[in-house]
């Protein structure tokens, strides 16, 4: 399997599997941002990822925005929605298999 696949992949369960848990917590308590924020917010331990995912997810769009010639003007906007709306868990993978393509298909070139 190439690392490009394999990445969309990761890409894929990044997605799927935070998107089960955020809609579980919606069909249990509705739209209700206050709780949202309690809940996210209830103790050091949350408070602690969600800041890790917050700083990772700006370090990705900062890496975006430096790189930004090396990719197509889909790619990049692929990448900052996937971040922005899903999280860094889906748009880093995403990102790391445009690169692996962009490798893959420079390697097949040069054999």
């Amino acid at each position: 399997m190439r690392a490009s696949t394999l990445f969309l992949f990761i890409a894929l369960a990044g997605a799927v599997l935070p998107l089960k848990v955020f809609f579980s917590w919606l069909v249990a308590y509705g739209v209700h941002p206050v709780l949202f924020w309690q809940h996210l917010t209830a103790t050091p331990l949350s408070v602690f990822a969600w800041l890790d995912v917050f700083i990772s997810a700006v370090a990705l769009l900062v890496y975006l925005y430096v790189a930004k010639t090396r990719f197509s003007r889909a790619q990049i906007t692929s990448v900052i929605l996937a971040t922005c709306l899903i999280g860094v868990s889906c748009g880093l993978p995403l990102l790391l298999s445009y690169q692996c393509r962009q490798y893959e298909n420079k390697i097949q070139q040069v054999t």
